[in-house]
């Protein structure tokens, strides 16, 4: 089974060039030289980082003034339309940064995500091209390829196409 799932991506020429051009827009947001300072990070546990850690974040920073707002919702006796729209108008704003948020991150975690799955064949022994210390299909990779496909399906199948749903003008 976990054959299926190797697989070796060459990339044209052309199409690396074009992507060189955009390396200065490089959105990783997670600086692993800084964290493999402090302490040895795997492949795997890079990925769980890259997975679990911008959704909790935004989660957070989205939810502080999300509650903010439903307190003062409930402690506003008032009940002007004036001030419903403008909470409601705040609101709105706070979807469009967290979806733009996403949208920023989407590339970075849907290619680390995608990268669990390249593998090269090096003298009959399948290694992860992301990482030749890592081997395809090993218990290891066995272990974490629930989470890889979850977040394939989370990230590049539901994500991408719930941006054009919630990017939908209000």
């Amino acid at each position: 089974m976990a054959n299926a799932f190797l697989f070796a991506w060459c990339r044209p020429t052309y199409f690396q060039t074009f992507i060189n051009y955009f390396d200065f827009v490089n959105l990783s947001f997670i600086p692993w030289a800084s964290l493999e300072c402090v302490t040895t990070l795997t492949f795997y546990d890079k990925l769980v980082l890259i997975v679990l850690v911008p959704p909790v974040a935004l989660f957070v920073v989205a939810a502080v003034p999300v509650i903010i707002l439903w307190v003062q919702n409930r402690l506003d006796m008032d009940d002007s339309p004036h001030r419903r729209n403008q909470r409601q108008l705040t609101r709105r704003k706070i979807i469009r940064l967290v979806v733009f948020a996403l949208f920023l991150m989407y590339p970075a975690i849907s290619s680390r995500v995608i990268s669990f799955f390249i593998c090269q064949n090096v003298n009959g022994t399948n290694f992860l091209v992301a990482d030749f210390s890592a081997r395809c299909g090993d218990d290891t990779w066995l272990k974490w390829l629930p989470l890889a496909i979850s977040a394939v399906i989370a990230y590049p199948v539901i994500l991408f196409p719930s941006f054009f749903v919630l990017s939908d003008p209000f």
